[in-house]
C-alpha cells in the first residue's frame, strides 16, 4: 500500500515523508509541499485522494456513533474545513462498522492526523 501512496504523491511531484498504514487505508504527508495523501482499498473499490493543506482552515476527527441495540462507534472520519466559506468540508473515512466489526488503530490514527494537520 505504501507504493500506491507514493505513486499517488508522485502524480503531484511530491514525496511522502511521513505516513501511517491502518487496516485498509494509508495516509501520508509531504511536509515540503504541505500536501496530504490518502489511499484506501476495499474488496469493492479503491480510493485515492490528495489535499493541499494550504487551503485548509482546520481538521478534526469525527466519531459518528451507532444507535439502537449495538451502540458504539459507527464511523470514524477525518474532516477538513477549507478556508473558502462556500466550499464543503472534505471527509476521508477511517472506519465504518458496516465494513469491519472491530476497530484496529483507526481511532488513534484519526486523532493523530487531526493534530498533525
Amino acid at each position: 500500500m505504501s507504493q500506491s501512496l507514493q505513486q499517488l504523491a508522485g502524480q503531484y511531484d511530491c514525496r511522502v515523508s511521513n505516513y501511517e498504514y491502518v487496516r485498509d487505508f494509508i495516509i501520508g504527508i509531504d511536509e515540503a509541499s504541505n500536501r496530504l495523501f490518502y489511499y484506501k482499498k476495499t474488496k469493492d473499490s479503491e480510493i485515492a485522494r490528495h489535499l493541499d493543506l494550504g487551503g485548509i482552515r482546520s481538521c478534526k476527527g469525527v466519531n459518528l456513533g451507532r444507535s439502537g441495540e449495538h451502540k458504539g462507534i459507527g464511523k470514524l472520519e477525518l474532516s477538513f474545513t477549507p478556508f473558502a466559506k462556500d466550499a464543503p468540508p472534505v471527509v476521508w473515512g477511517f472506519y465504518d462498522a458496516e465494513e469491519s466489526l472491530q476497530l484496529n488503530g483507526e481511532l488513534q490514527a484519526a486523532n493523530k492526523w487531526a493534530k498533525l494537520v
